[in-house]
């Protein structure tokens, strides 16, 4: 969430910490036997950086042997502050139009000739298959120079 934590976010991680170092534990010691992928994961959680997923805190009440629903309930009231805090700002808004259409195909005046002619028909008994082919802005080359 940037720079302002969020007070529920933090309430929680000072939980976590509380209850594991009251049970003597090491941050490495919870993450393995969580079962977690990153020590920073527990340690973002435990500094209200993130707030923890439901299955990690329900692991935690069940490994600290609290009651159950202890931890759960400072996740709801973090993710609720969270998401009214969200709901405060201000919608971004962004552009509300596509860009201009290019003016000029510049220098292609002669191959937009021959293209316009192959499909009014007027080159006779000719198949042909064409394509101009390229990243967006970068010019195509031009056969003629």
């Amino acid at each position: 969430m940037g720079g302002d934590q969020d007070v529920g976010a933090c309430r929680l991680g000072t939980e976590l910490r509380r209850v594991r170092t009251a049970r003597g534990l090491s941050q490495r010691e919870v993450v393995r036997r969580l079962g977690l992928s990153a020590h920073s994961n527990l340690v973002d959680y435990e500094l209200g950086r993130r707030i923890p997923p439901g299955d990690i805190v329900v692991a935690c009440e069940q490994l600290y042997e609290l009651p159950k629903g202890h931890l759960g309930k400072l996740r709801s009231a973090a993710l609720l502050e969270r998401a009214a805090h969200v709901a405060d700002q201000p919608p971004v808004v962004g552009p509300m139009q596509l860009p201009a259409g290019v003016a000029h195909f510049t220098g292609r005046t002669d191959l937009l000739c021959q293209l316009d002619a192959l499909l009014a028909g007027d080159v006779p008994e000719a198949v042909v298959i064409s394509a101009i082919a390229g990243t967006a802005g970068i010019g195509k080359p031009n056969p003629e120079n």
